[in-house]
């Protein structure tokens, strides 16, 4: 019981089981990001708990299943991932506004890449990663829309489906990882994909 400004104000003692129980979940959230982050694509309820110290059954008694737990690493992710995301109009010419939105995607791209690569291991199974797919593609389309407004005005829907697969996550994720390109490199590339297509949609 403490005092404030002449009034007793009650306090109820915090739960040490509760308490403990939080610092579980969030160990387990931790773990299973870290071994992501380090290359384990399809990490295990048992290899979460080792990484996180907790027993197997712990993992179940905080998620009911691991898209319970795919849910809150993509909820974790993205809350990572939002600062990060300029969403500011892009001006400038044609090359300008090409390259300011490449730019932006690289970033992003950078972060999420682990995650991604191995929610394809999930995707088809897991609700969790398939919505937070959707949520990054749609922002993207529609980032995309507005920075190609008029090269994309009057144009045939596909147009705007090859820019979009061009400067796709996956599109990305092929240059790095097949062909072995630098971030540099591959931001060249994709900027020159995207003015060839949209000079070719000229003619």
């Amino acid at each position: 019981m403490t005092v404030n400004a002449g009034k007793e104000i009650d306090e109820k003692p915090v739960d040490g089981r509760v308490a403990r129980g939080a610092r579980n979940r969030d160990a387990i959230v931790d773990a299973a990001i870290r071994l992501v982050r380090g290359g384990d694509m399809s990490p295990t309820a048992d290899r979460i708990a080792v990484e996180a110290g907790v027993g197997v059954r712990s993992v179940f008694r905080h998620f009911d299943d691991l898209d319970g737990l795919f849910r809150t690493i993509s909820e974790r992710v993205e809350d990572e991932i939002v600062p990060l995301a300029d969403n500011s109009p892009i001006v400038g010419d044609l090359d300008e506004r090409i390259e300011q939105l490449i730019a932006r995607r690289i970033v992003v791209y950078e972060r999420v890449a682990p995650f991604r690569r191995s929610a394809r291991v999930f995707r088809d199974t897991s609700s969790a990663i398939r919505s937070g797919h959707t949520r990054l593609d749609i922002w993207h389309r529609d980032q995309l829309k507005q920075t190609l407004r008029a090269e994309l005005d009057g144009k045939t829907g596909e147009l705007l489906e090859m820019l979009d697969t061009l400067s796709s996550f996956e599109a990305w994720d092929r240059l790095r990882t097949d062909q072995r390109l630098g971030r540099d490199r591959t931001s060249e590339v994709m900027r020159y994909a995207l003015r060839t297509a949209i000079a070719g949609a000229r003619r």
